[in-house]
């Protein structure tokens, strides 16, 4: 479906052309490359949504290197540096920021208990120091910026 909605110009942009790409958490998809280069054709910018989480990578670190040379901007998810997912993902979206790749940083908030958990997390030290290291690469607020208020 998804080549089909490409193909169409039938996707749900972001501003700037972005788009959020989304792997399987068991297997990365056997056209990925294939699937950036399409994107990237038609003048789009893949944006990989948690890549932390996808364990298939933890053995492969050289691969978000190589994700991120192709032009895949990656948004690591708050509850993971805030050690929701588990230690190894906390882990991973610390390497990637220490690594300097990470873009963006979002959430995803499924229940209250996740803002409460964001909550918590922002008055730790961690997140001092993971917001700190993400500052000199974040770009939520250049990419996205928020709309100017009209009075």
């Amino acid at each position: 479906l998804f080549s089909k909605r490409l193909a169409d110009n039938d996707l749900f942009l972001l501003p700037g052309n972005y788009i959020l790409i989304e792997n399987s958490f068991l297997q990365e998809p056997w056209n990925l490359d294939q699937l950036i280069f399409d994107l990237q054709v038609k003048g789009l910018k893949p944006i990989l949504v948690h890549p932390e989480r996808y364990a298939y990578y933890s053995n492969r670190k050289n691969r978000y290197l190589e994700l991120h040379d192709q032009g895949v901007s990656f948004q690591i998810n708050l509850l993971s540096l805030a050690g929701a997912y588990g230690s190894a993902e906390k882990k991973m979206a610390e390497y990637l920021l220490a690594q300097g790749v990470v873009d963006f940083i979002g959430t995803d908030l499924h229940r209250t208990s996740h803002a409460d958990r964001i909550d918590a997390y922002l008055l730790t030290s961690d997140a001092h120091s993971h917001m700190a290291d993400a500052a000199a690469t974040i770009q939520n607020n250049t990419a996205f910026p928020a709309p100017a208020i009209v009075e």
